[in-house]
């Protein structure tokens, strides 16, 4: 029943296929108005990633919901992907619960969950809506941790929904400067409407 947006999924399903994940990958953000697809088009893509005979070898999602008020650290943003990942025998969230209380506990958040994967040979596609409240809700030292993050792992895949090109994209003094591809959606057509 996915009708519309078709071209668009495959661009980014193909980047997707085509991603050489044995180095840091290339991340997406989707730009679009409220209602013009961009829920539609990451819940496409985490289909298709489950569907695919290769990518479902090795390549695991998480999908956030809409509205996620509760990722306000970058610690948490690990945490939920691992708890998200715990069907899937990862047992990263574990570890992380047993170090809770450690003075470093944000920074190695993601060493623990990028240890835990490498050990069971996966990934992780994580499709994001409303990444651009995410990114500015991190403070800035957070941001730069994670860019360098996003620079140098190749264990994540980002694709993100947002309904206006952050001034992270723009801002040279910003760490996402000109970081991700922007794919933009445009109001449908008439036979795009009709189809």
């Amino acid at each position: 029943r996915f009708v519309v947006r078709k071209e668009i999924f495959e661009d980014i399903f193909a980047d997707i296929k085509n991603t050489n994940f044995d180095v840091p990958a290339q991340h997406h953000i989707i730009i679009g108005q409220r209602g013009q697809g961009k829920t539609t088009l990451l819940r496409r893509l985490e289909i298709a990633v489950r569907d695919d005979e290769n990518l479902s070898k090795f390549l695991l999602t998480v999908k956030f919901p809409e509205e996620q008020h509760n990722i306000r650290f970058l610690s948490r943003f690990w945490e939920e992907i691992a708890i998200t990942l715990e069907d899937c025998k990862i047992g990263a969230y574990n570890e992380m619960q047993k170090h809770a209380e450690d003075a470093d506990y944000d920074m190695e958040n993601f060493s623990y969950l990028e240890k835990a994967l490498k050990a069971k040979n996966k990934k992780v596609l994580v499709l994001m809506d409303n990444i651009d409240v995410f990114l500015d809700t991190l403070k800035e030292q957070e941001q730069q941790r994670f860019r360098e993050i996003l620079l140098t792992s190749s264990s994540f895949l980002i694709v993100g929904g947002s309904t206006q090109m952050s001034e992270q994209h723009f801002d040279y003094g910003k760490p996402f400067y000109q970081f991700f591809k922007i794919t933009t959606l445009e109001g449908l057509n008439k036979d795009e409407m009709i189809t």
